[in-house]
């Protein structure tokens, strides 16, 4: 029997303060009789996306399939870890991992491919959030660019160069290349060194790390996580660094003096991939979560909520002033880079010779 899938996607009230309910997710007897009271998990890659999914998708999980929505903050190298070391008994149906750590879950058959039959609204995702064929997608879209703190610049920054200038290095904050940023900040200096735009200058890392050299005695600060150095930029401490540009989200809800530019040589974009874990026994459960993710409603909440771009081309979010310099347009998204896929042995080649040219 085929099922039917109703193209319909609003958000309907059934009565004053009843759940919401979307009519593409009506309830099935199989769903009920198979999930109804079980308690699947998910995780996310921080609170405030937990929060988003706890208001506004458990609710939905609840109505189509009677199931409780656990979520759960993870980072991706310590998800796909536990995917590797759990495979047998799987204890998360959906992860949210980094795309590289994503495309290696595939290599290893952790996950299971996202299709538009079981997702209908993948069908009106963008493509750049789509990899592997289609069979990944994410479920948001960051620019991943310079963020600086505005009272320690008299006039815009335009370039990379101008955060190695004499008087501002020593409070630039340098991001190692032990993280995605980190190799997208070298691709930055590289960028500067070779006179090339970022999409062709993200080809030779190397060039950006001997860029980074000659400043080796005057770097201040050399981080690894975003958690870092964003409070030191709210306060000052550092005049820039090199992060996705929606961690400013909670920073300028609080008025701090920051914001974002994309350089001239350019900038990237990253996602965060949806990823349905093989051998839970609930596929239907995993799609039908990945659709309400990428569904135009929900989608439509992330802009405002966390300083993301929304996937699906059909959302119409209202996003704030304040973020509007850290939530790529779509014009955006066109010119930002996606950096490409480093196997292990070129990212230790990177790191070491990071650590011999600019470590101190």
């Amino acid at each position: 029997m085929t099922k039917k899938l109703l193209n319909r996607r609003t958000f309907i009230a059934s009565s004053a303060g009843a759940t919401l309910a979307m009519p593409f997710l009506s309830r099935t007897a199989f769903s009920q009789s198979a999930y109804a009271g079980k308690d699947y998990l998910v995780t996310l890659p921080d609170t405030t996306n937990e929060k988003l999914v706890i208001e506004h998708v458990a609710p939905l999980m609840k109505e189509r399939f009677g199931v409780n929505l656990k979520t759960q903050s993870s980072a991706s190298g310590k998800t796909l870890s536990t995917m590797r070391v759990q495979r047998r008994n799987p204890p998360a149906l959906v992860a949210t991992l980094d795309m590289s750590y994503a495309l290696q879950a595939h290599e290893e058959g952790l996950i299971d491919d996202v299709t538009e039959e079981l997702v209908p609204n993948l069908a009106d995702v963008r493509p750049q959030a789509r990899i592997q064929d289609g069979k990944i997608v994410s479920f948001i879209i960051s620019i991943d660019t310079l963020v600086y703190n505005k009272n320690r610049w008299s006039t815009p920054i335009t370039s990379y160069a101008d955060i190695f200038a004499p008087d501002m290095i020593a409070t630039s904050a340098i991001a190692s290349p032990s993280t995605q940023n980190g190799l997208e900040f070298i691709a930055g200096a590289a960028a500067v060194a070779t006179g090339k735009p970022i999409s062709e200058a993200m080809y030779n890392l190397e060039a950006g790390i001997e860029y980074l050299g000659q400043f080796r005695d005057k770097i201040g600060v050399v981080f690894g996580r975003a958690q870092e150095v964003m409070p030191m930029l709210a306060s000052g401490e550092i005049n820039s660094c090199f992060v996705k540009a929606r961690f400013l989200a909670e920073w300028l809800a609080l008025d701090a003096p920051v914001g974002a530019v994309i350089p001239k040589e350019g900038a990237f974009y990253s996602l965060n991939c949806l990823v349905p874990v093989k051998g839970t026994n609930a596929t239907e459960v995993a799609m039908g979560y990945i659709d309400i993710m990428l569904s135009p409603e929900i989608q439509a909440l992330f802009p405002s909520a966390i300083g993301s771009a929304a996937v699906n081309t059909k959302a119409v979010a209202d996003v704030p002033e304040k973020l509007k310099t850290i939530v790529p347009s779509v014009e955006d998204i066109e010119k930002l880079s996606l950096l490409p896929i480093l196997d292990q042995a070129k990212m230790e080649s990177l790191n070491t010779l990071f650590n011999h040219v600019v470590g101190k």
